[in-house]
């Protein structure tokens, strides 16, 4: 574990956590997938015509799946993108559901995620009509914007531990886009720094968000795939 409690993952180590041994490691790294996957899932199915509860449901159901029969156990870094791979899995957990006759929800009503259904069906509905490569087309698009989210948090983290939590909320809004003129020495005032030290800080807060967004995309992507997915995070968000 590392800093807040979040669990320590280098390139394919949240996946191979989460496929191992069961006990609150592998519960914690699911956990940690499911937060970064479960909306886009929803959203996909959401958009492929299922209606919220059937989409909560089939999310659940599918996590839920991976943790008891223990499916990611039998994936290694080389399969590639973990993205497709889960695709595949909840198209195949749908099929299941859809076959079985009774209809029971998977693990008698039990949850593994903990997300609000009111709140994801609000946030889906405020999502643009974007037709741009169907369900598939939104699943990548909702994927990236998690990427990102994600990153915030760690970044944020990162920030809270050193002390230096003003400093990062001062400067996040411009991670991605300069400050108006004159601005950096208003924020530079208020926090009392010199304007030289805080445009290092605004630098440096930029580079390392970088880093750690970087980290959470190798973290479910095969080594020699990195590269062409950050680049598809790039073009899914343009």
């Amino acid at each position: 574990m590392t800093g807040r409690g979040r669990f320590a993952t280098t390139r394919w180590t949240l996946i191979r956590a989460a496929a191992g041994a069961e006990g609150g490691d592998a519960r914690l790294a699911l956990e940690e997938l499911c937060a970064l996957y479960w909306y886009p899932l929803y959203a996909f199915l959401r958009r492929s015509g299922r209606d919220r509860e059937v989409a909560g449901d089939l999310v659940q159901g599918l996590f839920l799946v991976l943790l008891e029969r223990r499916d990611l156990a039998g994936l290694a870094a080389e399969g590639g993108r973990f993205r497709s791979w889960l695709l595949t899995a909840l198209r195949h957990h749908e099929a299941q559901v859809a076959r079985d006759a009774a209809r029971l929800k998977r693990g008698g009503g039990r949850t593994i995620l903990s997300f609000d259904l009111d709140q994801a069906e609000d946030r889906y509905g405020r999502e643009p009509l974007d037709q741009r490569g169907g369900p598939e087309g939104l699943l990548l698009r909702r994927w990236a914007l998690c990427a990102l989210e994600a990153a915030r948090a760690r970044l944020r983290a990162e920030a809270e531990d050193r002390g230096r939590l003003g400093v990062h909320d001062a400067l996040l809004p411009y991670l991605s886009s300069s400050p108006p003129r004159g601005e950096l020495e208003k924020l530079a005032a208020g926090l009392g720094m010199a304007p030289g030290t805080l445009k290092v800080a605004l630098h440096r807060q930029r580079r390392r968000f970088g880093e750690i967004l970087r980290e959470v995309v190798a973290e479910t992507v095969a080594e020699d795939e990195l590269e062409s997915e950050l680049g598809l995070l790039l073009e899914a968000l343009s």
